[in-house]
């Protein structure tokens, strides 16, 4: 199983200027750094094509970001799933790369061939709108790799791509 530690070790060695460490005083100067309970509504880009092409519709999903330093959760309630209440998705499997007012919140997980082979990765690209808001880019991909490329069926897809925008506010912890 990929490790969110690979993630922040492929970061780490990529070639783009990536600060994982701040200082304290430039973390405030930047609209207070991101830690806190963040919540929002992402919207799904073209819902209706992605339900023309497999027979699904993306309502929008509410998402929240629990962050404290280098520890990040992920909670959604909502979504395809219309869960109604706040459910942590991949505990303890995201990553938090913030640099001055941006942060990018990821995972790389998989399962192995007896769970049907997939590889799936969750990616946030947020940036502070203002102190306590955060403007958010979704992006989601699942690749089942142990079927065939074009299989769709009533509970899976072999592969699928989904974006979503909204934006988040900073809000008491729970």
């Amino acid at each position: 199983m990929f490790k969110s530690a690979i993630l922040a070790a492929a970061l780490t060695l990529s070639p783009c200027p990536i600060a994982f460490a701040q200082d304290e005083t430039a973390k405030e100067n930047f609209f207070g750094g991101f830690d806190g309970r963040w919540e929002g509504t992402l919207n799904y880009v073209a819902a209706e094509a992605y339900s023309k092409d497999h027979g699904y519709f993306l309502p929008p999903v509410d998402i929240a970001f629990s962050i404290k330093g280098k520890d990040v959760s992920v909670y959604r309630k909502g979504g395809a799933e219309n869960t109604p209440e706040w459910r942590e998705v991949k505990p303890k499997q995201f990553i938090v790369v913030p640099f001055k007012t941006s942060a990018i919140i990821a995972t790389i997980v998989s399962g192995d061939d007896k769970d049907g082979g997939w590889v799936e990765t969750w990616n946030f690209t947020v940036t502070h709108k203002d102190r306590d808001g955060l403007y958010v880019e979704f992006a989601r991909a699942v690749n089942n790799y142990t079927h065939p490329y074009d299989e769709v069926s009533p509970t899976a897809m072999a592969r699928f791509f989904n974006i979503a925008f909204g934006e988040m506010t900073r809000v008491p912890a729970p």
